[in-house]
């Protein structure tokens, strides 16, 4: 018996696409800039509505406005942005993002 390479494609990318969307965290968000990185400010953040601060990997450049409400998608990653602060902050990867 055989099965079209159609659907082993679609089988595989429905797996993957849930095990991707059940790790996701999404929220509402503000886009804030937080000073420059290289004179200890944090970059281009997102304000989630609890007020934690979230650094994003992969900010679309379209995005980068301060103040800008969106609402957001994203996984943790593995690496930290390193500051002069009491602990490193971990920084996400977006996964989805769109103003609202």
């Amino acid at each position: 018996m055989r099965v079209p390479v159609f659907v082993f494609a679609v089988f595989f990318t429905t797996i993957f696409s849930c095990k991707k969307s059940e790790q996701s965290e999404c929220d509402q968000a503000m886009v804030r800039w937080e000073g420059d990185p290289a004179v200890d400010g944090l970059g281009w953040t997102l304000r989630l509505g609890n007020n934690k601060v979230e650094i994003p990997t992969n900010l679309p450049r379209v995005y980068m406005i301060d103040s800008l409400p969106v609402s957001v998608c994203f996984v943790p990653t593995s690496k930290q942005f390193q500051c002069e602060c009491i602990a490193p902050y971990p920084m996400v990867e977006i996964v989805s993002i769109k103003r609202r």
